[in-house]
C-alpha cells in the first residue's frame, strides 16, 4: 500500500481540485457547438479540424454522440480528470527517474496539475484532447528516456515520434509539454559537463524535431491539396509572424506574466518580476556553491532558450490567441525553474523542509483550482442554460406552446465574477452556439420538434436578428440577417438574475 500511496494521493488531489465541474449541469461555449446538440455531419467536424491541424480532435468530438442528457456530460469530464491523473503519474516517474524525493514529486506533480491551463482542460471540455496531448507527449519522453536501457532502442525512439505526432494532432501545444520537461534532467543531473548527458538531451531533440516534420508536411501538403484558403487567421499552418520584434514583446507583456502568476487569473506584472528575480537568485547561489560555472551556464542559457521554445507554436503563429489553454508547456516550466534548483542540499532536513513547502503549494493549488473552476464554470454556465430552459417552459405555460423559433438576446457582459480569456467567458456571448445551446435546452425539456433559431443584440432585438445555418465556409459559420419572426419566443440574457 505504501507504494501507491503518492499516486493515491495525486489522484485524491486531482478529484477534489475539479469536483465542481464532475457533479456540474452544464457545458462551457463552444463544447455546445461542438456538441451532438450542435448537430454538424462527423465530415465536417472532421474537416474543420483538420484546416487547424488537429484532425485526432476531430474524431473524439464525435464521442458526444453516446451522450443523451447534459447532465452525461459529466463523464467526459469524469475521463478528462482521469488522463491528468495519469499525467501527473508520468511526471511523478519522470522526476523519480532524476533522483527526487518520491512525495516531493508526488506534491509537485499534482500541484503542477492544477495550474489554469488544467483548470480548462476538465472544466472545458472541447479542450479536454489538449489534456491528452499533454499526456502523450509525457509518455514519449519517457519512452525515448527508457530506449537508452534497452536493447531495442530505435524500437522506443520511433515509438516515441509516433507519440508525438498524434499529440501535434491533438493539440500543438500539448506536444510542446515534452520539451518542458527537458528542464528536470537540465536542472537535476549531477554531471552536467558529460558527453553522455548532452547525448541524451540531443536524441531528445532529434525526437521531437523528426515528429514536428511527420506532423507538419501532410498537414501542409493537405491544405494545398484540398484548396483551403490562406485566410485562417492563426491557425492557418501555412502562415508565419512577419514582426519579430513586436511578438517577443506581446510574449513578455501577456502569455509570459500570465503564466508566471500560475494559479492567479488576474495577473499582477509585479509578481511575474518578483518570481523572475528568485529564479536568478537561486540559480546564481547554486553556481556560487557548486562552483561548477562553465557546465553549469550552459545548461542555464539551455534552459532559458527552452522557455519561449515550450511556446514556440504562438511565438511563429500568424495571429496567436491569449488564451490559457496555449500555456500548458509555458506555465510549468516556469513553475518547474522556480522549484527544482532549490533541490541541490543534502541534507535531510532541508529535503524535508522543501517537500513540506510543495505541499502547502499543492493544497493551495488544488483550492485554489476548486474555486476557479466553481465560480467561473460551473455556476455561472449551469446557470446560463438552466434560465434558457426555465424561459422556453415558461413561455409554453404563457400561450407560446406553439412556438416555431427562439431567438436570444446574447448577453453583454460575464456571468461570472470576471472573463480571463476563456474562463468565465459567457456561453450565449458568441452568435455561432446560440442554435447548439437552444437545442440542447430543447432536448433537455423533451422538445423533438424543429425550430428556426436567431441571435440578436439588445439594440438590435426589434430591428434584425442573424440566424446561422450549417455550412462552414473555411473556418467561418454561414449566416443570414432576418426580420423578427411571429410564433418566437424571445429570451433576453441581460435578465437573467
Amino acid at each position: 500500500m505504501k507504494k501507491y500511496a503518492p499516486y493515491l494521493l495525486m489522484a485524491g488531489v486531482l478529484f477534489f481540485a475539479y469536483f465542481p465541474v464532475l457533479t456540474g449541469y452544464y457545458l462551457h461555449t463552444d463544447d455546445y457547438f461542438w456538441s451532438k446538440w450542435g448537430n454538424f455531419p462527423p465530415h465536417d467536424v472532421l474537416r474543420f479540424m483538420t484546416m487547424t491541424g488537429r484532425p485526432l480532435t476531430g474524431l473524439l468530438y464525435a464521442c458526444s454522440v453516446f451522450v443523451g442528457q447534459l447532465a452525461g456530460m459529466n463523464v467526459f469530464r469524469f475521463l478528462s480528470v482521469l488522463n491528468l491523473c495519469a499525467a501527473a503519474c508520468l511526471l511523478f516517474r519522470w522526476l523519480c527517474f532524476y533522483k527526487c524525493d518520491r512525495w516531493f514529486s508526488s506534491f509537485l506533480s499534482a500541484a503542477i496539475f492544477t495550474l489554469p491551463p488544467f483548470q480548462v482542460y476538465v472544466a472545458f471540455l472541447s479542450t479536454a484532447p489538449d489534456g491528452l496531448a499533454v499526456t502523450l507527449s509525457i509518455l514519449a519522453l519517457v519512452l525515448v528516456h527508457r530506449a537508452d536501457t534497452r536493447s531495442a532502442p530505435t524500437f522506443y525512439n520511433l515509438a516515441a515520434t509516433l507519440l508525438l505526432v498524434m499529440a501535434f494532432a491533438l493539440y500543438q501545444h500539448g506536444a510542446c509539454f515534452y520539451l518542458t520537461l527537458l528542464c528536470v534532467p537540465l536542472l537535476m543531473e549531477k554531471d552536467p559537463g558529460s558527453v553522455v548527458f548532452w547525448r541524451k538531451i540531443f536524441v531528445c531533440l532529434c525526437v521531437f524535431a523528426l515528429a514536428t516534420l511527420l506532423y507538419y508536411l501532410p498537414w501542409r501538403w493537405w491544405l494545398e491539396w484540398a484548396a483551403i484558403p490562406s485566410n485562417l487567421t492563426g491557425h492557418d499552418g501555412r502562415v508565419f509572424v512577419t514582426d519579430f520584434s513586436q511578438r517577443w514583446q506581446w510574449f513578455m507583456q501577456v502569455p509570459f506574466i500570465e503564466a508566471s502568476n500560475f494559479w492567479n487569473i488576474n495577473p499582477v506584472p509585479v509578481v511575474s518580476y518578483v518570481f523572475m528575480g528568485f529564479v536568478a537568485t537561486v540559480l546564481l547561489c547554486r553556481l556560487i556553491i557548486q562552483k561548477t560555472w562553465g557546465s553549469d551556464l550552459l545548461r542555464y542559457f539551455f534552459l532559458l532558450a527552452l522557455i519561449p521554445g515550450s511556446f514556440f507554436i504562438s511565438l511563429l503563429s500568424s495571429a496567436p490567441p491569449p488564451a490559457y489553454r496555449t500555456y500548458p508547456a509555458l506555465s510549468v516550466i516556469l513553475l518547474l525553474a522556480g522549484i527544482l534548483p532549490l533541490v541541490f542540499v543534502e541534507k535531510t532536513k532541508y529535503r524535508l523542509s522543501l517537500a513540506g513547502l510543495t505541499c502547502l503549494l499543492m493544497i493551495v493549488g488544488a483550492c485554489w483550482a476548486h474555486r476557479t473552476v466553481e465560480n467561473y464554470f460551473a455556476i455561472p454556465d449551469s446557470k446560463e442554460i438552466r434560465y434558457i430552459i426555465q424561459s422556453i417552459k415558461d413561455a409554453q405555460q404563457n400561450g407560446q406552446a406553439d412556438f416555431s423559433g427562439v431567438a436570444i438576446v446574447m448577453i453583454n457582459h460575464p456571468v461570472a465574477p470576471g472573463a480571463r480569456n476563456e474562463i468565465g467567458e459567457p456561453s450565449s456571448a458568441h452568435g455561432p452556439n446560440i442554435r447548439p445551446i437552444v437545442m440542447t435546452a430543447l432536448n433537455e425539456l423533451g422538445i423533438k420538434k424543429e425550430v428556426r433559431v436567431f441571435d440578436c443584440y439588445l439594440n438590435t432585438v426589434n430591428l434584425y436578428w442573424e440566424e446561422y445555418g450549417m455550412v462552414f465556409n473555411g473556418l467561418s459559420l454561414s449566416s443570414a440577417t432576418v426580420y423578427p419572426q411571429d410564433h418566437t419566443i424571445i429570451i433576453d440574457m441581460n435578465k437573467m438574475g
